[in-house]
């Protein structure tokens, strides 16, 4: 009897994990509003499809949340027909650590000054479409704000953006970056 309650009271975690969803996390409401904004701003990107209000995070393709449901992760690659600016939002998702939109994205506009609320990012990396960066439409230059990372970037990828302008002051601040590629810009 009491082998038989051990073994049935071994079972409990088990049941447990296939009843309840184990990442059954909702998303903050000033995270779902940026990530809805962003997707606004985002033309025909496929992943966007999955960010419907009111979801688990773990429905929403291209993210990852703490189990707060702060998001730490933004990652759109390989989605060719997206077209869209990185949108002032960005800066609400506080808690990001990596930022990852690369391979055939169309994006245009500049980056947003509201990158520098990203105290926690270790990563940022934009690559748009490598035909010559012609499909890219990002403009002006790298901000000097860039150096307010300094306590947290160590990668920065801005490639085929098509950035103009001087290569800030600030990028000097970046004192724990340990990969930075420029290429494909306009600055000197």
């Amino acid at each position: 009897m009491k082998s038989s309650f051990l073994a049935l009271f071994s079972l409990v975690p088990l049941l447990a994990s296939a009843i309840l969803p184990s990442n059954a996390v909702p998303l903050l409401p000033s995270q779902e509003s940026a990530l809805i904004s962003l997707k606004t701003a985002w033309r025909s990107c496929p992943v966007t499809k999955t960010w419907v209000a009111g979801a688990d995070c773990s429905k929403w393709s291209g993210i990852s949340c703490d189990d707060r449901g702060a998001v730490f992760q933004l990652y759109i690659y390989g989605e060719n027909s997206c077209t869209g600016a990185l949108t002032e939002s960005v800066g609400n998702l506080t808690e990001l650590t990596s930022i990852t939109i690369s391979d055939n994205w169309r994006i245009y506009g500049s980056l947003p000054k509201s990158l520098s609320n990203l105290q926690k990012l270790e990563s940022l990396e934009i690559r748009t479409d490598f035909n010559g960066g012609r499909n890219s439409g990002l403009s002006g230059a790298l901000p000097n704000s860039i150096g307010n990372f300094a306590r947290s970037l160590t990668s920065l990828m801005l490639l085929g953006t098509r950035l103009t302008g001087s290569i800030p002051r600030g990028l000097s601040r970046l004192s724990r970056l340990v990969y930075l590629n420029l290429d494909g810009n306009r600055l000197t």
